[in-house]
């Protein structure tokens, strides 16, 4: 799975000062599956015993759930696993999670201690970032995770509670996650075709049919067409319900068409 790893993050190492990229998925049986770049940070973790921890249960609230979410990686190199990852070279990341029902994916990147100036490229280019999970995803799905040998830990985790209280600049990365000719999985089961997804992201910004077939260069007819389909593949009856489906999608339809 390294070797996949490496190949899976290599456009993401050519094109930005990312240098080690880990996947995390806690489940509530407190099980964890860990895949990462970098192997032998994992032989060193179990070396010196260190454990895993969730790093943002206070983030977790109803409101999160299914959406992207960023925890910079907090500067505390007494804390036991932030020293850990300074020692062993890996500094200055942060986390992307996203929290389900019954889960929580983490998506970690980090760079050389060196690069201190990386918080500002995680806020700058957090849509890029999602952008490469959706690619990630993608190249995993075809992967039985929950069944492979090997990557799967038990732990003594607790599995949060979900509070439903509540409530120098870095070029560009020009390398794209993104192919117009492939189909994503805008939810589970729901599949659009890259010309759907961009009717969908246009719509939801409050363009009209006309608008976006001026800047998609096709028919109004052929907006209409699609927007009917959206509709059919997302059982929304009316538009209403369309858009308040798509607004509640937005970091994916950002992450994908992200340029």
């Amino acid at each position: 799975m390294v070797s996949l790893m490496k190949y899976i993050a290599k456009p993401l190492f050519a094109n930005t000062p990312i240098n080690n990229f880990s996947f995390l998925k806690f489940d509530h049986q407190a099980n964890l599956i860990n895949l990462t770049t970098d192997i032998k940070w994992i032989e060193y973790r179990f070396d010196k015993k260190i454990k895993y921890q969730i790093l943002f249960e206070k983030q977790l609230v109803n409101s999160s759930l299914n959406k992207p979410h960023m925890f910079l990686w907090p500067n505390e190199a007494n804390n036991e696993l932030m020293g850990a990852l300074q020692n062993y070279g890996i500094w200055n990341g942060c986390n992307i999670y996203i929290p389900y029902a019954d889960q929580i994916e983490v998506f970690s990147f980090a760079a050389s201690i060196s690069n201190t100036n990386m918080s500002n490229f995680y806020f700058h280019y957090f849509d890029f970032l999602n952008s490469f999970i959706i690619y990630f995803k993608k190249k995993l799905s075809s992967i039985d995770l929950e069944n492979k040998k090997g990557i799967k830990i038990i732990t003594d985790i607790s599995f949060p509670i979900i509070n439903s209280d509540i409530n120098k600049s870095i070029k560009l990365p020009t390398s794209s996650f993104i192919r117009k000719t492939d189909k994503y999985e805008i939810d589970n089961g729901i599949y659009l075709s890259y010309k759907e997804l961009e009717c969908s992201y246009y719509r939801m910004n409050g363009y009209s049919y006309k608008a976006i077939a001026n800047i998609l260069n096709l028919s109004s007819r052929t907006i209409e067409s699609h927007i009917n389909s959206i509709k059919q593949k997302t059982n929304k009856a009316t538009t209403d319900d369309l858009l308040q489906y798509l607004n509640e999608k937005r970091w994916f339809l950002n992450a994908v068409l992200y340029k």
